[in-house]
């Protein structure tokens, strides 16, 4: 395969191009991907993880990384998706208990962009688990009359 540019500029490769931090994982992901085909997506993952929060805490939020990736694999209202919400939940604030204690990546704003997304993911599930039992309620009603 030729060496090809992209027309604009000499550069040939990859680069990584982020829209916000919502995609700072993928494009980490993407750009480790790039430079060394061989590693797998967990490992990027795991050095993503160790370099912005610490080796001491590299498991936790590589589970918390690919947790939120499979909060929304299936229905929000399965068994399956219940269990994983509240372990990603449960893991992302391990991390936000120490952070609060230790001062150790304090400010972190990748932690509370995964924070943000675990809390939301939750709250979205809570608010339809509501709306579910109150749908039932009112069709019980209705079955009444």
């Amino acid at each position: 395969m030729g060496l090809q540019a992209n027309g604009s500029s000499p550069s040939i490769g990859v680069g990584g191009y982020s829209e916000g931090v919502g995609d700072d994982v993928n494009k980490v992901i993407w750009s480790l991907l790039a430079a060394e085909p061989e590693l797998t997506v967990a490992d990027a993952v795991r050095q993503y993880s160790r370099y912005h929060f610490g080796s001491e805490h590299e498991d936790t939020m590589a589970d918390v990384i690919f947790g939120l990736e499979q909060n929304w694999a299936g229905a929000i209202g399965a068994d399956a998706s219940v269990s994983t919400v509240r372990g990603t939940l449960a893991a992302a604030q391990l991390m936000e208990a120490y952070s609060a204690v230790s001062g150790a990546n304090t400010g972190n704003w990748r932690l509370e962009m995964l924070l943000y997304r675990a809390y939301f993911d939750a709250a979205v599930q809570a608010r339809y688990q509501f709306e579910q039992s109150q749908q039932r309620a009112a069709y019980d009603v209705i079955v009444i009359y």
